[in-house]
């Protein structure tokens, strides 16, 4: 008989009370989604990658931040 095992990825929850999550929480979400950095990588690699992830971070904030504006505005 052989033994199977299942492993799971983490899960995060995170709650909040009569508001909804900042857009910085989503920015980094998505920035997570879109680059992955391996523990294994080299680091001067592995530098440029968080780096480029802190800037993809920000991309995505700010067109967050324009969409909502431009949403707004047409009202």
């Amino acid at each position: 008989m052989s033994d199977s095992f299942l492993t799971l990825g983490s899960v995060n929850v995170l709650t909040t009370q009569d508001h909804g999550l900042p857009l910085e929480y989503w920015a980094q979400r998505a920035a997570e989604k879109i680059i992955s950095v391996g523990d294994e990588t080299p680091m001067p690699l592995r530098e440029q990658a968080h780096a480029f992830k802190d800037r993809i971070e920000a991309v995505v904030l700010h067109y967050m931040q324009q969409a909502i504006r431009s949403h707004t505005e047409i009202k």
